[in-house]
């Protein structure tokens, strides 16, 4: 995002819709630079409409946005599996059939040294297995509000999976072994670390989980 913009009803010809990611893009080194809050704050004055597209589900950002005073328009969370509007209201959300779901969790609860976390609607929970080694981070994700499994699960909607093992060696296995177990029920998405980490860490990938109903570009591992 350009820091240099500068935008006002006079020079405003078109409605203009912008979205950013969030991780490593608005959000640098754990935190937002003021001057990007400026430049958003004043785009959305000029009439124009700014939401984020991010990995993240919703309870892990929305604290972070009103850390920030940060006001959007939309969030399109999970990459691409759930739109929200800027109160927050479901436009469109593709989930996971609950059976598959439930068939995951439970052989990720067998693997050992694995983090993983599944996403429901707005809600998320983690499970770090025995054996899995948490990385330092540059700064944690501000208040995220994580739910219990049992509660989660009550509402069988199931968006998204994220997991990940000690280093990308074993990370990358156990993405063939879902691929192999799993597939073509799931679209496997091998992801970079999402939340911004030491230089020494950022090549630990996670591997997401999505509905194979979301689009034909969430349907192959690709590397970002």
């Amino acid at each position: 995002m350009s820091n240099k913009a500068s935008y006002t009803r006079e020079h405003s010809k078109y409605f203009q819709i912008l979205a950013s990611d969030y991780d490593g893009t608005l959000r640098r080194n754990g935190v937002i630079d003021p001057r990007d809050l400026e430049s958003v704050a004043k785009f959305r004055q000029a009439g124009h409409l700014f939401g984020i597209i991010t990995s993240r589900a919703y309870n892990m950002i929305t604290n972070e946005l009103n850390h920030y005073k940060l006001v959007v328009d939309f969030l399109i969370c999970n990459n691409g599996s759930i739109i929200y509007d800027a109160s927050g209201n479901s436009l469109y959300h593709i989930t996971i059939d609950f059976q598959l779901a439930m068939d995951l969790i439970a052989w990720l609860e067998k693997e050992d040294a694995a983090l993983f976390g599944v996403t429901g609607d707005k809600s998320y929970f983690a499970q770090v297995n025995p054996g899995f080694i948490k990385q330092p981070s540059v700064s944690a994700i501000i208040q995220p509000m994580v739910s219990m499994k049992e509660e989660m699960l009550k509402s069988q909607k199931i968006t998204a999976f994220l997991t990940r093992k000690n280093n990308l060696k074993l990370t990358i296995d156990l993405s063939n072994r879902i691929e192999a177990t799993f597939e073509p029920r799931f679209g496997l998405h091998q992801n970079r670390g999402t939340i911004d980490k030491p230089i020494r860490y950022i090549q630990i990938n996670c591997d997401q989980c999505l509905s194979r109903n979301l689009s034909p570009s969430t349907h192959q591992c690709h590397w970002r």
